[in-house]
């Protein structure tokens, strides 16, 4: 019960710290439209670029922290691109779909197979395993 108790402490801890340094992010106008706009589209976005199945299943820590980072560093980019604000959500939406597109096992088996036709070799799947 106490371990329970510390662990929820340093989670509001942490919460805290992050709302205080995403308000300093956004400046003097602060309000709930403008600072948690499109958050869970980020939230699923990092999780999904770091290879975790977004029907469920196994999922990994670490893939998910590499999400964020190469989300962060897509969006910066973008930003340092000067892609306008409104138009950052739809690129969010693009990536999402993309791979979860390319994540179905029909896009998998059918570009194993247009491998396996165009170099003539067996594809090589999860792991090393031949299909």
């Amino acid at each position: 019960m106490a371990i329970k108790l510390i662990c929820f402490g340093i989670l509001g801890v942490c919460c805290a710290v992050a709302g205080i340094i995403n308000v300093c992010r956004i400046g003097g106008k602060v309000t709930y439209n403008s600072l948690m706009v499109d958050f869970e589209m980020k939230a699923i976005l990092a999780v999904a670029i770091g290879g975790n199945s977004l029907g469920g299943g196994k999922f990994r820590i670490v893939g998910s922290v590499l999400g964020a980072y190469a989300y962060c560093l897509l969006f910066n980019t973008l930003i340092a691109m000067q892609v306008p604000s409104t138009h950052l959500t739809a690129y969010q939406a693009i990536v999402i779909f993309l791979l979860v597109i390319f994540s179905s096992e029909q896009v998998k088996d059918s570009v194993a197979a247009l491998w396996k036709k165009l170099f003539g070799r067996k594809a090589l799947r999860k792991g090393g395993s031949e299909k």
